[in-house]
């Protein structure tokens, strides 16, 4: 982990392409895990990602404390926050000196349930009530309306042998997804 920048001169790449949606998911899921400065960094390097009025491709890193309105700490204590959750990755260029950063396309919210770390810092924050309505808000209007559905989808351990996949033998005990909670795992 840096906690200072190197070299101020950056340039930005994306891994994917970000998207609107995705921003959306960014401020809907991490804006109360990172805060509004993350989020606000995040958005502005992905704008200078797309943007093509500086032929080189190259920013400068001290001036994005004045453009966004953060002192340099501030600045990189959000960019240290996006890093930690696999956001943005940092690289340095000690040949040229220079500054690489990769954007990350945030997760949407089936993948971030699934991110136990994730699910559980936004539970611990805004709640588990607020968490389920937060996550709840995607689900398919048809879905939604329909009642006593069940599902008829196939399990994994259903049509895969597990024992040959981890390498080791399962407990032989069925779990129910709905009794699944990210709050802790049991062994």
């Amino acid at each position: 982990m840096l906690k200072n920048i190197t070299y101020p001169i950056f340039k930005i790449q994306n891994s994917v392409s970000v998207t609107g949606s995705d921003l959306k998911n960014l401020r809907k899921f991490y804006a109360p895990i990172l805060g509004s400065n993350a989020v606000l960094l995040y958005e502005y390097l992905r704008d200078l990602s797309y943007s093509e009025s500086d032929d080189s491709g190259y920013y400068d890193y001290d001036s994005l404390t004045y453009l966004l309105n953060m002192d340099i700490k501030t600045l990189n204590d959000a960019r240290i926050k996006l890093e930690s959750v696999s956001l943005i990755s940092t690289f340095i260029d000690e040949f040229n000196r220079k500054t690489y950063f990769v954007l990350e396309r945030p997760l949407d919210s089936s993948s971030f349930k699934k991110n136990l770390i994730l699910a559980n810092k936004l539970i611990k924050i805004i709640g588990l009530q607020s968490f389920e309505r937060l996550m709840g808000r995607e689900r398919n209007l048809f879905l939604s309306k329909a009642k006593d559905l069940l599902d008829a989808s196939a399990k994994y351990d259903e049509v895969f042998d597990q024992d040959n996949d981890l390498g080791f033998e399962l407990a032989s005990h069925e779990i129910d997804p709905s009794d699944i909670s990210t709050t802790e795992i049991n062994d």
